[in-house]
């Protein structure tokens, strides 16, 4: 479960994520950051892993955290912070590694890979996917899971699965019948180019 900092533009508190959490019944939450700015990010997800213990539900769930940074250097630095903390999942997520720098995060995820940074007691997502051809870069990288609306929101367009521009689904969207049926061909388009490359689930 995401913490929501997308979708409202902040984390919810540790408490509504944790009371959604047991609502909901997820066993995986991803902890609280601040895209764009990488110390206040870190500094909120640091809080979340005490309140964690402080509350007496740590190994309840998977704990997910997403580093941040403005460069590499930035961003290999609170990645090492963040896997100090002891999560069991990492994500790298599409805001400031794709969209605010094209093509960014395939550079870094093969630099932190490379430098022996990505432990492999670790589980690694990709928070985000705006064109399926990205997962092809990421060959014997050890890639978990992916989670994106692209299929959906290709198919509210009329469009097949690709990386065309196309405008997102609104909140208020609905799929007609056969939107729906072409969101379902774009779900399992997604999962046949994933598995190829290791992905064990796409979300």
């Amino acid at each position: 479960m995401d913490n929501g900092a997308f979708e409202l533009g902040k984390s919810i508190s540790t408490a509504e994520l944790l009371d959604l959490a047991d609502t909901i019944g997820v066993d995986e939450i991803v902890a609280p950051d601040r895209p764009r700015v990488p110390d206040d990010s870190f500094e909120m997800t640091q809080t979340f892993f005490e309140e964690l213990v402080d509350l007496g539900v740590v190994g309840k769930y998977k704990i997910h955290v997403v580093p941040h940074g403005g460069d590499l250097y930035e961003y290999s630095e609170y990645f090492k912070k963040c896997l100090q903390l002891g999560p069991d999942v990492v994500g790298f997520s599409i805001l400031d590694l794709w969209k605010w720098k094209p093509l960014w995060r395939p550079y870094v995820i093969h630099s932190l890979y490379n430098s022996d940074l990505m432990r492999a007691s670790v589980q690694y997502h990709l928070l985000g996917l705006d064109d399926p051809l990205e997962l092809y870069l990421y060959g014997g990288i050890p890639i978990r899971s992916v989670d994106c609306s692209l299929p959906i929101s290709m198919a509210y367009c009329d469009l097949p699965l690709s990386g065309a521009d196309h405008v997102r689904m609104p909140k208020d969207g609905r799929l007609s019948n056969s939107k729906y049926g072409l969101a379902c061909e774009n779900i399992n388009v997604l999962l046949e180019t994933a598995r190829p490359y290791g992905l064990r689930g796409v979300m």
